[in-house]
């Protein structure tokens, strides 16, 4: 009898470590991809053009759904905007947004 329970115990502990292993796996591989996200799985996210600059394009390249992004100085009288990139899809069920934030440098 105390095999069977000492036997229990150690499937419940690998049990509560695949738990835990698969936890830390989905966190992992959450953090740090936000466009890979907005663009395949929806959402939103926010990205800061640099100080002083205007959007002129963006666009998504490759297979790890990079951001690409046009910049030119911004002139004397513009305004620092908000854009918004969208990916929509088929169904409209996986459509992510990127807002991009200009600013002026202080």
């Amino acid at each position: 009898m105390p095999l069977m329970n000492i036997d229990a115990a150690i499937r419940m502990e690998v049990g509560e470590m695949y738990k835990i292993i698969g936890c830390l796996f989905c966190v992992v591989l959450l953090a740090g991809c936000d466009q890979h996200i907005a663009r395949h799985w929806g959402g939103t996210m926010e990205q800061k053009v640099p100080c002083g600059q205007k959007l002129e394009g963006v666009t998504w390249k490759g297979q790890n759904s990079e951001l690409w992004y046009l910049f030119r100085p911004m002139r004397q009288n513009e305004v620092p905007e908000t854009h918004v990139f969208k990916a929509s899809t088929t169904f409209g069920v996986f459509e992510g947004q990127v807002n991009i934030v200009e600013s002026l440098c202080k």
